[in-house]
């Protein structure tokens, strides 16, 4: 019974026992202890981490999506000589202006989750609230920077939206929740570190989970910087796209 992958027992708070069968549980089993208004629940870490990477994953998604829609819609309305005319001809600020208001509603969204789950649920977070919203807002720049490479490398709506939806599921498996990344093929392996939803995971179940300062992963967070920055070499090549191309249906 104690070996399933999860464990769910309902205690009520008004009882003494709970408490000692709580700190029992903990100490001998490694189970996780939430406390909500019903009273205790017990999770495994395994499936502590699978529930908070999926619903993470899905936002990854949704980022990824609407940020090579967003683009993709210029050319299909044809409003991409607007667009550059409006930012004097500079991608850059032409992008800015684009995906500020984009990237605050995903902000939103995400630090108004991340409140809910650690604030209101009571998931474990020893590593802190700062370490939290930095990594939410640190995780919401890398996902739309990786949409706007997407959309750069392949100027097309069609061809980019599918290749962000494609990254996104696969990142359900090279997250490294239901297989190792260790334990993976070396080449699956390497494969993971261009996933920015496993970047996300191993902050997470370094410093927000188990406490461990930044220090112990920087690694991880400079490689979520690294996908904010990604698109920077090709805004050229996102300029002229704008320029030349033409939607095709």
């Amino acid at each position: 019974f104690i070996r399933r992958s999860t464990l769910f027992l309902r205690l009520l708070r008004s009882s003494p026992l709970s408490f000692l069968l709580a700190l029992v549980l903990q100490e001998l089993f490694k189970i996780i202890v939430i406390i909500d208004t019903i009273g205790f629940q017990f999770i495994s870490q395994g499936n502590l981490f699978s529930l908070l990477v999926r619903e993470i994953a899905i936002v990854f998604l949704f980022i990824f999506i609407f940020t090579a829609y967003s683009i993709g819609c210029e050319l299909k309305f044809q409003r991409s000589h607007q667009w550059l005319e409006k930012a004097n001809g500079n991608i850059l600020v032409a992008l800015i202006g684009k995906m500020l208001p984009q990237t605050i509603l995903s902000m939103l969204m995400m630090i108004g989750y991340l409140i809910y789950i650690y604030g209101v649920m009571g998931f474990p977070h020893q590593g802190g609230w700062h370490v939290i919203l930095l990594l939410g807002v640190l995780s919401v720049l890398a996902a739309e920077g990786f949409g706007i490479f997407m959309f750069s490398l392949l100027p097309s709506m069609r061809m980019s939206m599918s290749l962000c939806s494609l990254w996104a599921v696969l990142s359900f498996s090279m997250v490294g929740t239901a297989f190792p990344v260790m334990a993976m093929d070396p080449a699956l392996e390497t494969l993971a570190w261009l996933f920015p939803l496993r970047h996300y995971f191993v902050v997470y179940q370094t410093s927000i989970f188990s406490g461990y300062p930044l220090s112990f992963c920087w690694i991880h967070l400079v490689c979520l910087l690294t996908f904010v920055l990604l698109p920077l070499p090709l805004l050229g090549r996102l300029k002229k796209a704008m320029m030349t191309f033409k939607y095709m249906d």
